[in-house]
């Protein structure tokens, strides 16, 4: 039997045409294919008929399958965008204190840090500090990777990469003073 919207051969038993899912249920089992008009192309595509229930046949399971798995990829980008632009407050911090420690500004680094860490770290440490690790201040990237935040502490951990010194690991603590996010402490390897 052939489609009598595209003239495409239709297995026995089938409900839907396989080429242009048009419904050819009930269609005769012997059917020719369709007549060609006058410009040579097969007629229009009818519309699906109702059924006896005044129902129309539902569409072939590929398309619902085709439709949901469009959906549930644009949920999935609409999840991830969401909690980038959540958790970018965070990374923006990150990123301005290791961009201050990368053009030798370590006060406005140690600036952008919390209120119990500088009670707990005077400036003098926290410039040792720095100045042990010279990939804090001779790096030339940070990539972010994962970032969460729960109520006004959050995480973000990353990569350093710097010319002679490597590639290293940096984990932020954070913290949240007023509407501002502070870095609590870090962690690099």
């Amino acid at each position: 039997m052939f489609c009598p919207s595209c003239g495409a051969q239709i297995p026995a038993g089938a409900h839907f045409c396989p080429q242009c899912g048009a419904n050819v249920a009930g269609m005769a089992p012997n059917a020719s294919p369709p007549v060609q008009n006058a410009g040579g192309n097969p007629p229009p595509a009818a519309t699906p008929a109702p059924t006896a229930s005044g129902a129309v046949s539902a569409p072939p399971k590929k398309h619902r399958l085709r439709r949901f798995l469009m959906w549930a990829a644009v949920f999935i980008v609409a999840v991830i965008g969401l909690a980038m632009w959540a958790t970018g407050d965070l990374v923006q911090v990150a990123d301005d204190h290791l961009a201050a420690l990368r053009q030798g500004d370590v006060d406005t680094a140690y600036s952008l840090t919390s209120t119990r860490f500088r009670e707990e770290t005077p400036l003098a440490v926290y410039k040792q500090f720095v100045a042990s690790y010279p990939i804090l201040t001779g790096h030339q990237t940070f990539e972010a990777g994962e970032r969460e935040f729960s109520g006004d502490v959050g995480t973000v951990k990353g990569t350093l990469t710097g010319g002679d010194h490597g590639v290293g690991q940096v984990e932020f603590q954070m913290v949240k003073e007023g509407e501002v996010w502070r870095i609590q402490g870090f962690e690099l390897n």
